[in-house]
């Protein structure tokens, strides 16, 4: 997230460069929606008494975000000199509007009377991707003894073991999130369930694993 603190104010902007700032924020918020979505899967997957029963995190989206901005809008245009000397000839470029949002200091700084603004109304909509094979209907690659193989093999993963081998007394239990497509290794003691488990995601396309607890 910026540091609002950092940011300065500016009274103008190209219009086109305003609309895409907007949609660039956008897009921001959702990118945390999903990334939140992401980390509540991951705290899923890594439970012990949740990892089993199939729960998907529950996506938030944005379906339709409207905006009405009040502005000043002036025209602009590019002439670039074609050669120098006294006898340049200027060539136009094509008119390009300026946008000067309303906030309070435009206003307070230019006296600025309101009633002459123009009014932007956009409305962002998103598309979906296109569209292809459900990922998620396809069997996984791996068997569960092989993405658990490939995690222990991890080292400083944390997982208790005794000659590559789960330890005794210590449950271990391996699920397949066919969303993501990872397998998430799990180890942890039923007698002590305040204890944290020990968690290693592996990658079912590549067999790369990630150690989420430790």
């Amino acid at each position: 997230m910026a540091d609002v603190g950092n940011v300065v104010e500016v009274f103008s902007a190209p219009l086109e460069g305003l609309v895409a700032a907007l949609g660039r924020d956008i897009s921001s918020a959702q990118a945390e929606l999903d990334r939140n979505a992401l980390r509540a899967q991951e705290e899923i997957d890594s439970d012990p008494q949740l990892a089993g029963l199939g729960l998907q995190a529950p996506w938030h989206q944005l379906p339709r975000v409207d905006f009405q901005v009040k502005l000043a809008l002036t025209t602009a245009v590019e002439a670039p000199a074609q050669r120098a000397g006294a006898g340049a000839q200027i060539r136009p470029s094509a008119v390009r509007l300026i946008a000067q949002p309303l906030s309070a200091a435009y206003q307070n700084h230019f006296n600025y009377d309101v009633s002459g603004s123009s009014e932007l109304s956009i409305s962002l909509v998103p598309v979906p991707p296109p569209q292809v094979a459900a990922e998620s209907t396809m069997p996984a690659r791996l068997a569960p003894e092989d993405a658990q193989s490939l995690a222990l093999r991890i080292r400083g993963a944390g997982f208790r073991k005794t000659r590559g081998e789960p330890a005794g007394g210590f449950r271990l239990d391996v699920n397949f999130n066919p969303l993501t497509r990872e397998w998430f290794v799990l180890q942890y003691d039923p007698k002590a369930p305040e204890k944290r488990p020990v968690v290693a995601a592996v990658d079912d396309a590549t067999g790369a694993v990630r150690v989420i607890r430790s």
